[in-house]
C-alpha cells in the first residue's frame, strides 16, 4: 500500500520542493518504495522555479532543485494525498479552508523535530541571504528524516 505525501509551503519555490526532493532522495537510498511525494504552494502562480538561493544553497546539500517548476495547490490535490506536511500555520490554515475534511491529514513539517521551534514553524527564507536557507534546509533535512522514519514505522505497523 503506496502512501502520497504532499509538501506545501507559500511560494513553492523553496521549503516545499527542497522538502520533496529530501525525501524522495531518502525513499531512494533507503527503502519504501511505496511512498510517494510532491509539493505544491498556497500562493504560487505555477510555473515559477526555484528561487535562485534554494537552487544553489540545495546544490550545495547534494539536493537538484534546477529543473523545478512550482505548482498552487489545488483541492483535488489535497483529496489525492494521504499526509499534508506544511510548512506554516497559514498553510495549514488555507488547506482546511479549502477541504476541512482534510485536518487528520495536515501536520507541520517542523513538529517532527525533537526540539521546540516557534510554533514548529519552518519560516520562509526567502529574500534573506544563503546562510537563511542553509540554517532552513538543514531543520528540513532532519525534520523529513523524522518524517520518513516515522511512516516506515507506520508502514510495518500495517
Amino acid at each position: 500500500m503506496s502512501v502520497k505525501v504532499l509538501f506545501i509551503c507559500s511560494g513553492n519555490q523553496c521549503r516545499s520542493p527542497f522538502a520533496q526532493a529530501v525525501l524522495t532522495k531518502m525513499v531512494k537510498n533507503g527503502g519504501g518504495e511505496d511512498i510517494v511525494s510532491e509539493s505544491m504552494g498556497t500562493i504560487s502562480m505555477g510555473g515559477e522555479s526555484a528561487s535562485s538561493n534554494a537552487i544553489t544553497v540545495a546544490k550545495q546539500m547534494g539536493i537538484d532543485l534546477s529543473g523545478h517548476m512550482a505548482r498552487h495547490v489545488t483541492e483535488d490535490a489535497l483529496e489525492e494525498f494521504d499526509k499534508i506536511i506544511v510548512m506554516e500555520n497559514n498553510h495549514r490554515d488555507a488547506v482546511l479552508r479549502m477541504v476541512p475534511s482534510c485536518e487528520s491529514k495536515v501536520s507541520l513539517l517542523g513538529s517532527y523535530v525533537p526540539y521546540p521551534m516557534a510554533g514548529d514553524e519552518i519560516p520562509d527564507p526567502i529574500g534573506m541571504d544563503p546562510m537563511a536557507f542553509r540554517t532552513c534546509f538543514s531543520t528540513i533535512i532532519e525534520a523529513v528524516q523524522l518524517f520518513y522514519k516515522s511512516i516506515l514505522e507506520e508502514m510495518e505497523a500495517r
